[in-house]
């Protein structure tokens, strides 16, 4: 029999232990009841996400619902199998599907890196969400003015020419030469 302080110290390291017992063969295969268990890649795992979102109507919450349903499931951000996902969706030109991934990535923490804000940019710009494509702009322009890629400006500059807004093209431009010089 334990002592009443150490009972806690047991619970703990047998808690300890099947977490490390589940990281290690999480990338194995393993066996359940007697049976492999079959390992899904990411490929394949994004093709399933895919499939799971195309079916769900455009109700932002439905959509969000699906995706956190399916990280529930995983020990870690699936983040791979969502930028592949949203690579896919990207190659269907499912532009509403994309900026609602991408922007239910980008709450949760996650993915925030020059290539998911560019895919947001192109897929708000494809969807004519102009507002939102300049407040994006406004936003990534503000906090990364010294690092902010030329394609960022380029892109900018090529919405703005297929609207006809040329004002705002040559106000990118100066800006692009501003920080560039």
């Amino acid at each position: 029999m334990l002592a009443p302080g150490y009972k806690s110290v047991a619970i703990m390291c047998n808690f300890l232990y099947l977490r490390y017992v589940l990281q290690k063969f999480h990338d194995q295969d393993i066996l359940a009841f007697g049976r492999p268990i079959k390992k899904i890649g990411t490929i394949s795992k994004a093709a399933k996400l895919v499939q799971s979102i195309k079916e769900l109507s455009n109700v932002k919450e439905e959509v969000y619902g699906a995706l956190v349903t399916y990280v529930a499931w995983e020990l870690e951000f699936p983040l791979i199998t969502v930028k592949k996902a949203v690579k896919t969706l990207e190659y269907e030109k499912e532009w509403k599907r994309i900026i609602q991934v991408t922007k239910w990535m980008l709450s949760k923490g996650q993915g925030k890196t020059m290539g998911s804000y560019y895919t947001l940019i192109n897929a708000l710009a494809e969807d004519d969400r102009l507002d939102e494509v300049e407040e994006l702009w406004t936003k990534l322009l503000m906090q990364y003015t010294e690092s902010l890629p030329r394609k960022f400006f380029d892109k900018m500059i090529s919405i703005y020419c297929k609207r006809g807004m040329h004002d705002k093209m040559f106000e990118v431009s100066t800006v692009k030469v501003g920080a560039l010089a």
